[in-house]
């Protein structure tokens, strides 16, 4: 059962980011309804430039999402499937783990999510193909989210007495 609602959190989790960035709420919040122009003036950023920018960061976000989601219910499938094998395998143990294992998972996802625009500005400003910029911006996210659990795991796995 408790399997199946940490399933649920991250299918809510990942429609919470959808919507996050469909309704363009980060837009304000980190500062990409502006630009500066020439002569030190900060102008507002066009409509169509404001569309073409949440295309791109949606669509990074959706596929980022997709590997989560997609991991988690391969993961909730095969533990399902292989429960007379024995021990937990890590990434077993780092989406469907204690409490702590789970709070590092969703602030990891967190925290990669909001990489995502600025991701995709980072790779905008060197000017690629649209599709390079996506899935460039699609990899920072990924590798963000991977390095922040592997980072919190080993400190968890060596603050706790053995």
């Amino acid at each position: 059962m408790r399997k199946n609602l940490i399933l649920i959190g991250d299918v809510v989790g990942y429609g919470a980011l959808i919507g996050w960035f469909k309704l363009g709420l980060w837009i304000d919040l980190l500062g990409f309804s502006t630009y500066h122009s020439r002569g030190d003036v900060w102008l507002p950023t066009p409509p169509a430039a404001l569309n073409f920018l949440m295309g791109m960061v949606s669509t990074a976000a959706f596929l980022f999402g997709a590997v989560f989601l997609v991991t988690s219910g391969l993961i909730f499938v095969l533990s399902r499937s292989s429960r007379a094998g024995g021990g937990d395998h890590p990434l077993s143990d780092a989406f469907y783990g204690d409490g702590g294992k789970l709070l590092v998972k969703y602030l990891a996802f967190l925290s990669s999510s909001i990489v995502v625009p600025l991701a995709v500005r980072a790779m905008w400003k060197i000017r690629p193909a649209r599709e390079f910029t996506i899935f460039s911006a699609f990899g920072i996210t990924l590798a963000v989210f991977i390095v922040v659990v592997f980072i919190a795991d080993l400190m968890l796995s060596r603050s706790t007495p053995r």
